[in-house]
């Protein structure tokens, strides 16, 4: 059995793309100069994924559904640009703790539960991360199902 390639997690605002606050409209989406080069350059060792926190959804001020259009729209275009994505996940919550028994700052990139997650993705999303998965992460977690 050939090993997978090793991983590499990418924040998505101010790493991949410009930070301009809540984005919720894909088309104010700026991709940096840089980035279809370095990943194309990346993608041919590692397997890429995108990890982003999105409190503003926790606060109040985006929806999981603008999250998520955004998340496509960026998959979409690095996909047309040749570049593989297997899969984003989103910390939505607040930065402000909830209740105590959620433990909500763990998921955020910052810590090690949002990459913990990603690397185990074929068992499924706890409710504390959203994901918009490719194509072909979801063929690839419909395989192993089998």
């Amino acid at each position: 059995m050939v090993n997978p390639k090793p991983a590499v997690f990418l924040d998505r605002d101010g790493t991949l793309i410009e930070d301009v606050g809540n984005l919720a409209d894909p088309g104010d989406l700026v991709l940096y100069p840089e980035t279809v080069p370095a990943l194309l350059l990346l993608q041919a060792r590692f397997s890429l994924f995108i990890v982003t926190n999105q409190n503003a959804v926790g606060e109040g001020a985006l929806t999981v559904a603008e999250v998520e259009r955004v998340n496509a729209h960026l998959v979409d275009r690095l996909t047309g640009a040749g570049v593989r994505i297997e899969a984003v996940y989103a910390c939505v919550h607040a930065r402000e703790a909830a209740p105590l028994s959620t433990v909500p700052a763990a998921s955020r990139t910052t810590g090690t539960t949002i990459t913990s997650r990603a690397c185990s993705s074929t068992k499924g999303m706890p409710s504390c991360c959203r994901t918009a998965r490719t194509e072909s992460a979801r063929k690839e977690k419909s395989r192993l199902a089998m």
